[in-house]
């Protein structure tokens, strides 16, 4: 978004609506009408005005402040990136100002959590953390669009950033609640897979097909994937052994790519008929 005209803002949010509620609110009302069915009623928990959060998509986010809230899907990230969403005009006021100044501005508001319990939720998980690795990615990709690299370079820096987040992962690191290490390792991955993505769909177009399809179901296999997890995670498999571990991931990744990717042109086609 290039600017901050009421058109160009509600275009943004037009998209971003577009592209995050269908899904969520199929995916909702997927698991909340039975339960509903099972308790026998719309507003099982007695606190009818809090299935507001679920229709904003915030619920999972305000899990934290025991609201009771209606939460079925999308954890506390799915509210995270909405409210960054909606600070997104101004984060984009001042990167569009100064990026190196706005990304270190973030950076320094990101240990505020560390030393304040500011809205009462764990670090990690807080708005001012979660505001510095957007930023950051703002400013990566920037940066990246001005001075990038020959493919071997890009695929150094690939590498280099894949294997050191495989490190700051396995290596044991003095950091309570793992907050530093936990950016890190995200942004060192977002990194990666950035530029590792786009030399793979820039050497043959049928890969470009693959990851543009894989880009367009990401959203809702992010939503499906705890909640398959929840229910294939049971008690009884606590000690499955390594293969069995193995066998567990693997089904869970084949039924989230599965389901996920229903949801998404069940989405498809409501979209359609509300255009057409």
């Amino acid at each position: 978004m290039g600017g901050s005209s009421l058109k160009e803002l509600t275009g943004f949010y037009k998209k971003r609506w577009i592209g995050i509620f269908p899904s969520f609110y199929i995916t909702f009302l997927l698991l909340y009408i039975p339960q509903c069915i099972r308790n026998r009623s719309l507003f099982y928990l007695g606190h009818g005005p809090h299935i507001i959060t679920s229709i904003l998509g915030l619920d999972g986010f305000l899990l934290y402040r025991g609201l009771g809230t209606y939460y079925q899907v999308g954890e506390w990230f799915l509210g995270a990136i909405l409210l960054l969403y909606l600070l997104y005009p101004v984060i984009n006021f001042f990167f569009r100002k100064n990026k190196a100044l706005t990304m270190i501005c973030a950076a320094a508001l990101s240990f505020v959590p560390l030393i304040s319990s500011l809205w009462v939720i764990d670090p990690f998980r807080n708005l001012l953390s979660c505001m510095v690795s957007f930023i950051f990615g703002m400013w990566f990709i920037a940066l990246w669009e001005e001075r990038a690299p020959t493919r071997r370079k890009s695929l150094i820096i690939a590498l280099i950033c894949l294997a050191a987040f495989l490190a700051v992962i396995v290596i044991p690191i003095a950091d309570p609640n793992a907050y530093f290490s936990e950016h890190i390792a995200g942004m060192l991955a977002f990194i990666a897979i950035f530029i590792l993505g786009g030399l793979v769909i820039s050497a043959d177009r049928k890969y470009y097909k693959a990851v543009k399809w894989l880009s367009s179901v990401i959203f809702e296999i992010f939503l499906v994937h705890h909640v398959i997890v929840i229910r294939i995670i049971t008690p009884e498999m606590s000690d499955p052994g390594h293969l069995g571990r193995w066998l567990i991931r693997l089904g869970i990744i084949a039924l989230s790519v599965l389901i996920g990717t229903a949801i998404h042109y069940l989405a498809e086609v409501v979209k359609k008929r509300r255009s057409a």
